[in-house]
């Protein structure tokens, strides 16, 4: 159908397809092809050629507090998460309100600070994430202060294809979730 209608209205340029078409098959291309997820990184087929594109995103917060709570000690709202032991905590500037989903901290979600994992605690707030860090990392951060000092909550290792699939989604989802709150920045 949609030729037939290429030909009743020629001069237009037509596209039917996204990133998926574009790889699996010239036939859908047409005039101009409309690249989406793949533009990240992300992928939406199991295609071999499409499993070959590496993630280009990172979602970065910085650091705004640190502390050591004492076992028995809750952490987030209503204090969802009682420490069982004395607990080195950081949290982070940003939250459901920027995008991140709610339901990463109940399924073993990471943040990541130079390339060592940390793991999301307490439930996720609209502004905030807290993190439980080690005890050398607490004490890094509190001899060299928190200027400038980021977590990364999507990389190469928990990229949109990962966190899609551990929260039972697509990548198209969790990457058209981060909201305008989330400055963007190009990078070479």
């Amino acid at each position: 159908q949609l030729l037939g209608f290429r030909k009743e209205f020629p001069g237009f340029k037509y596209s039917i397809s996204g990133s998926a078409a574009v790889i699996n098959d010239s036939v859908f291309s047409m005039d101009i092809v409309r690249s989406g997820l793949s533009l990240f990184g992300a992928s939406s087929t199991n295609s071999k050629r499409m499993k070959k594109f590496k993630n280009a995103v990172t979602l970065c917060a910085p650091i705004l507090q640190i502390k050591k709570v004492d076992k028995g000690g809750g952490v987030g709202y209503n204090h969802k998460f009682i420490c069982q032991k004395k607990t080195f905590v950081a949290t982070a500037k940003i939250g459901y309100g920027d995008g991140v989903n709610r339901k990463l901290a109940d399924k073993s979600a990471k943040v990541f600070y130079d390339g060592k994992a940390f793991r999301l605690i307490g439930k996720i707030s609209m502004d905030l994430i807290c993190f439980e860090i080690d005890e050398e990392l607490f004490d890094f951060l509190l001899k060299s202060g928190l200027d400038n000092q980021f977590v990364e909550i999507i990389n190469d290792v928990q990229n949109p294809n990962n966190i899609a699939n551990n929260l039972g989604t697509i990548p198209h989802e969790v990457l058209t979730s981060i909201s305008n709150r989330v400055e963007r920045v190009l990078v070479d």
